[in-house]
């Protein structure tokens, strides 16, 4: 048995049990902490990716697993409530400090400019918490608005040859994990003369990725407990699709004029696939996947998620 089914498989009996003997009186079990326990999927996720296909590994990852759930049970019964509403920043500052900052919603833009020499393009997004959007055409090579009280950004480019790397970086203004009333937007547009690369990474977002007017090369994203909806259209030959995630909801659209081939390395994941054969374990392609003159590539990995792929 894979031992990404046996991690999720004890999520399930460790939450069930948790949640019988809460409500038996036994323990106080409070749901809000174990919310704060997220990060526990990220590091068995990156332990499973690197060591998980390694026949020797599964004994360390196993004892692994049991050292992260002691840490889950023992937090979640024994760590005091703390409500919503009163949970305080992990910083040296006072209520007036916090409420003044929270208020100054900040709003400004990145722009790169584009030039007929750039073929390729490299779009690096370190995104935190937050909603994301990317879609629309834009005369410059990127363009992106920002509207924040929470996050500081960093934007670089660099250009080699016919190949520009853009980097857009989220930095948090100061050592807070999570407070109602944060705001943290970011609205991108792209040109689409270039070939794309995107690499994202964030964490408890809700981020849309219109990809559709796009020449994707390849989309790689990692996040954790997210909501994702990507689409895809046809104006490249082949791309390569690779999406790592924790407890997400994921929802891709692909056109019905390309073939598409899925595999799939996951927990317990509820799987909805339209136009789909499942061709091999674990894979799954559209009936002209083979015939087609363009052709989508899915890799996907996830814990305990949700997935959904639409043609159209």
């Amino acid at each position: 048995m894979k031992t990404s089914k046996l991690f999720w498989g004890f999520v399930l009996v460790t939450l069930g049990a948790l949640f019988l003997l809460e409500n038996l009186g036994y323990i106080n079990f409070q749901l809000s902490n174990v919310w704060r326990l997220w990060p526990i999927i990220l590091i068995y996720t990156g332990v499973d990716i690197l060591f998980g296909k390694s026949p020797q590994a599964k004994i360390p990852i196993l004892i692994i697993s049991v050292i992260l759930f002691l840490t889950f049970i023992f937090y979640a019964v024994y760590k005091p409530s703390v409500s919503k509403n009163n949970i305080e920043w992990d910083v040296d500052t006072n209520e007036d400090d916090y409420e003044n900052e929270t208020k100054a919603e900040k709003s400004y833009s990145f722009n790169e400019a584009y030039d007929s020499t750039i073929a390729i393009a490299k779009l690096n997004l370190d995104f935190g918490a937050g909603n994301l959007k990317i879609n629309g055409n834009s005369d410059q090579l990127i363009e992106a608005k920002v509207s924040t009280n929470f996050n500081n950004y960093e934007f670089t480019t660099d250009k080699l040859n016919n190949t520009a790397t853009v980097n857009l970086n989220s930095v948090t203004r100061s050592k807070r994990h999570f407070k109602s009333g944060v705001n943290n937007k970011l609205n991108i547009k792209l040109n689409t003369n270039p070939l794309w690369d995107l690499t994202a990474d964030f964490g408890a977002a809700n981020v849309d990725l219109d990809l559709s007017e796009y020449k994707i090369n390849s989309l790689s994203a990692n996040f954790g407990a997210a909501k994702m909806s990507v689409k895809l259209g046809d104006k490249q030959e082949n791309s390569n699709i690779k999406v790592e995630m924790g407890a997400a909801n994921f929802i891709l659209r692909i056109p019905k004029t390309v073939g598409c081939q899925v595999k799939t390395d996951s927990g317990l994941t509820s799987k909805e696939f339209e136009d789909f054969k499942k061709s091999k374990e674990d894979t799954w392609e559209t009936e002209d996947f083979k015939t087609a003159k363009k052709k989508i590539f899915v890799s996907i990995e996830s814990g305990v998620s949700k997935v959904k792929i639409i043609t159209y």
